[in-house]
């Protein structure tokens, strides 16, 4: 009889012990989420409960907007690149800054894995004070909506006035500008308007149709602070001016033109115009050598992967076109970064694209990037080109590579100023390109003090073509059918940049 209790007994304390164990275990393993609606795209975002607050991963909420970001595991901070918008986290910290306004939540934020975990009410609370950003969070539905106002703040149409002198077009904008927000410059044929905190809707001014001396107008999200709009101009230009209307806040830029040429001028732009036809292009593989570059988690080398797409590259552009190639490398060889742009510019090339893999502490980063020259104006750009020029080290003189400070930039800017415009065509050509034929995450275009591109007389591009620091972008880098993608890619964006470049330099072309 005892012992049967005692049987009994045990047999109750097993089921209730296989209970809490169970209960315990779908504690454990619940994966609660919230819906995200954002863009006409639904997806599930992960939720992290702690003290009775929900948390979420940054990365997981940037996933859901299919927004860019970056982070710093130096300075354990992240940026979420949401519209025109900048906005930093930093691990345990309550402070959120938004396009340079610093907001405070009641709480901070968390650090696991690598990832800075937000707490997601306050954060959307924070989020509301992004003008253009209307956000509805459905607590009891478990539901977030996310969307931009149609337009709002974004630039969306110009008109185009003949004068006697040349033309002048006016852009309306629907929030204040000064005078100092704008600037512009001339590059052979194009003007460039440049509007620093400028949004514009690239898809409405691209459908304006040019008239007068304005053949073709291009506009062009260069970074969420930074929209620039090029007109190409049929006639000389004289004089080129930005400016803001008081009375109406407009954009008003005037370009004072010539209205005929000597036989002087027509000979001196055709003779120009044959010089830059792109008949040879300088293919830069990044590293080599004593030099293996990022190596991923499962061991693959960014030197091996970045040779095998410049291959790739190479024998497209010489299978399908009359364009000469130059590599600077052909092989597993260690070149040093200045000798990369001095050997395109000893061989005549006319145009330099660099090509690398990006690596960044955190393993869930991924995406391809584009940089063009310039002094680096987010932390990202500073630390992938902090990465990518520590290569000095391994080289035998290190006196050819100053610290840039801003002075060094401008030197080394007006030296390249001619092709700083060209340079950002093909990068934004790239990234398209590239983007819509790998389906890999487009994380913008950038710039950067690479010293591999300093000194090259012609347009050039470093590309980072995905992450080897992401397990599964590693993967892809490794494959045969991917690095022939990029290439694919690459040359479609060549052949494209070569196509308007030309075309550009034709315009005075004598009849």
């Amino acid at each position: 009889m005892k012992e049967r209790y005692l049987f009994k007994t045990y047999k109750s304390f097993v089921i209730i012990l296989l209970t809490l164990l169970v209960s315990g275990t779908a504690s454990i393993f619940a994966n609660p989420s919230i819906q995200v609606n954002y863009n006409q795209k639904t997806s599930r975002l992960p939720i992290r409960t702690q003290d009775g607050l929900e948390f979420v991963a940054f990365q997981d909420l940037a996933e859901c907007l299919d927004a860019r970001t970056y982070y710093s595991d130096k300075t354990k901070k992240a940026i979420l690149y949401l519209g025109s918008q900048e906005i930093k986290v930093t691990a345990l910290n309550p402070y959120v800054i938004i396009d340079d306004k610093i907001f405070q939540m009641p709480i901070e934020t968390c650090f696991l894995n690598a990832d800075i975990f937000i707490p997601i009410k306050y954060f959307l609370q924070l989020l509301a004070h992004i003008p253009d950003l209307q956000i509805f969070f459905n607590e009891i539905e478990r539901k977030i909506d996310i969307q931009f106002k149609d337009s709002a703040g974004a630039i969306t149409e110009l008109t185009i006035e003949p004068k006697s002198n040349g033309i002048l077009i006016k852009i309306p904008a629907n929030k204040p500008f000064s005078n100092n927000d704008v600037t512009t410059r001339v590059s052979k044929n194009w003007v460039y308007l440049d509007i620093y905190k400028g949004v514009i809707d690239s898809l409405r001014l691209g459908q304006i149709q040019p008239s007068g001396i304005i053949q073709d107008i291009v506009p062009l999200q260069i970074s969420p602070n930074l929209a620039q709009i090029s007109f190409k101009v049929t006639q000389p230009i004289i004089d080129v001016k930005a400016s803001i209307a008081r009375e109406t806040n407009n954009i008003v830029l005037s370009i004072r033109t010539k209205d005929s040429l000597s036989e002087n001028i027509i000979k001196a732009l055709e003779t120009d115009r044959q010089k830059w036809l792109i008949d040879k292009i300088a293919i830069d593989p990044g590293h080599g050598g004593k030099d293996p570059g990022a190596i991923g988690q499962g061991g693959v080398y960014e030197k091996k992967v970045v040779l095998k797409i410049a291959h790739y590259l190479r024998e497209l552009i010489s299978k399908n076109t009359d364009i000469d190639v130059f590599m600077t490398r052909e092989g597993d060889q260690f070149v040093p970064l200045n000798q990369r742009t001095a050997m395109a510019n000893q061989v005549g090339a006319k145009l330099f694209i660099s090509i690398h893999a990006n690596s960044n502490r955190s393993t869930r980063i991924k995406g391809a990037s584009t940089y063009i020259l310039g002094p680096a104006k987010t932390e990202e750009a500073i630390e992938v080109a902090r990465i990518e020029n520590s290569v000095i080290r391994l080289e035998a003189s290190k006196s050819a590579y100053p610290n840039f400070d801003d002075e060094q930039f401008i030197l080394s800017s007006i030296a390249q100023s001619e092709f700083t415009r060209e340079s950002e065509e093909l990068a934004a050509i790239v990234q398209i390109m590239v983007t819509q034929k790998t389906n890999l995450r487009d994380r913008g275009i950038k710039q950067a003090g690479y010293y591999v591109l300093i000194g090259a007389s012609m347009p050039n591009i470093l590309f980072e073509v995905a992450f080897i620091s992401n397990p599964q972008e590693e993967k892809l880098l490794n494959s045969n059918k991917f690095q022939k993608k990029v290439a694919e890619a690459l040359f479609e964006s060549i052949i494209k940049f070569k196509e308007k470049y030309e075309q550009t330099n034709t315009v005075f072309q004598a009849p």
